[in-house]
């Protein structure tokens, strides 16, 4: 449905300016769904789209181990950007995806937007969560998400993330 409208659209200035129009859309045939953009209010670029669906979410809560891995590539278009992902294990051992996050760059303000749209749907999860990340920012990326969700206690209780002292990419919430 969404990704036909931004192919049929023929430009890439004109999906962008779809993206409010296809964030409505997701979220009024997928409600639960998580679907946000972000612009810079002064230069009206855009900062950031993040796109979780309600099944998504549900089948993480429902059927996948307690881990979400953290990484994130380069994307090779006209804009360029990168896309921020987080996905779990599923029980036949297969990547579950949970949610995505596309942005201009990969930077820790990033993927604290992201951390912070995707926690609230998170919390709800019945057993602590583990986050790892395997790329070459992945001890500074865990520990900032450790800061981030220390400080703003969004997994509920103020002891409630923990790094792991063997594994210092790991993150456990």
């Amino acid at each position: 449905m969404c990704l036909d409208d931004i192919f049929v659209s023929g430009s890439y200035e004109r999906s962008f300016s779809e993206i409010p129009d296809i964030c409505y859309r997701i979220r009024a045939q997928n409600p639960g769904s998580i679907a946000c953009w972000k612009i810079n209010r002064k230069t009206k670029e855009f900062e950031g789209l993040c796109i979780a669906y309600k099944a998504s979410i549900d089948g993480f809560k429902d059927g996948c181990r307690p881990l979400i891995a953290l990484d994130g590539f380069p994307l090779k278009t006209k804009f360029r950007g990168a896309v921020l992902t987080a996905c779990s294990v599923d029980g036949e051992n297969a990547m579950f995806p949970v949610a995505i996050y596309i942005c201009r760059t990969e930077t820790l303000q990033a993927w604290r937007r992201f951390i912070t749209i995707i926690a609230s749907s998170l919390k709800e999860f019945s057993k602590p969560i583990t986050f790892f990340s395997d790329h070459e920012n992945g001890e500074t990326l865990v520990s900032y998400m450790y800061s981030i969700l220390l400080r703003k206690n969004v997994f509920g209780v103020p002891n409630d993330v923990e790094c792991c002292p063997y594994r210092r990419e790991c993150c456990r919430c």
